[in-house]
């Protein structure tokens, strides 16, 4: 399907209009954009996210740049936490 790469956002917009945004929820994709710092816009499958300046980086299992597999953790719709994944995590199967 073409517009699953928006599904992330479609969630989170759906989480915060059913009211659900207290919860925690970790999205997976791939790092099309980043800021020079940990704070400000990332593009993440095509999914605007304003990462705040406290907000945890994880880059063990390599570096969150520009095609990277990441995994990105909300807690009442703020992101709390960045880190990379394997990039078996982001593939998605075809269907």
């Amino acid at each position: 399907m073409k517009h699953m790469k928006y599904m992330p956002g479609i969630l989170l917009t759906a989480l915060l209009l059913a009211g659900c945004a207290d919860d925690e929820v970790e999205i997976t994709g791939i790092v099309e954009l980043r800021p020079v710092t940990a704070q400000g816009t990332w593009i993440i499958d095509g999914v605007k996210y304003r990462v705040p300046k406290k907000v945890e980086l994880d880059d063990e299992k390599g570096p969150l740049g520009i095609g990277a597999c990441v995994e990105i953790e909300l807690d009442g719709g703020v992101v709390t936490e960045i880190e990379t994944k394997d990039p078996d995590a982001c593939r998605k199967e075809a269907g």
